[in-house]
């Protein structure tokens, strides 16, 4: 299944969306929910058994935002470096833009779970 499926609950309809999410995140660049919450994954496994796909949720959504915003920081610091600065920034707005597609397909995904769809 490509990239784009993977949002299309006619397509994953058989699969709980946090299987999907975490197929979304392993395919993409960004980092995993324990490595951005500095857990082991036995740790993150223990989080999602005990606590409810809303939680969960909100988790993994906090760390799309979290990464966001990292990114825009390091653009904005790249941007203040001025000339030696310009390669950084390139690089940071590139990696917003590939990362950013698969940020997009989790919301996708994020969304039509709670809908129900």
């Amino acid at each position: 299944m490509d990239n784009e499926s993977l949002s299309h609950p006619d397509q994953t309809y058989s699969l709980p969306p946090l299987i999907v999410l975490h197929h979304i995140l392993v395919r993409s660049p960004l980092p995993l929910p324990h490595k951005l919450h500095g857990w082991q994954e036995s740790q993150y496994i223990r989080f999602v058994e005990e606590h409810t796909d809303e939680e969960v949720w909100s988790v993994l959504e906090q760390g799309l935002k979290h990464w966001r915003t990292s990114i825009l920081s390091e653009i904005e610091d790249a941007e203040d470096l001025g000339q030696g600065g310009v390669a950084k920034k390139k690089e940071k707005e590139e990696e917003l833009r590939v990362w950013e597609q698969f940020v997009e397909l989790a919301r996708r995904v994020l969304e039509h779970a709670r809908a129900g769809l």
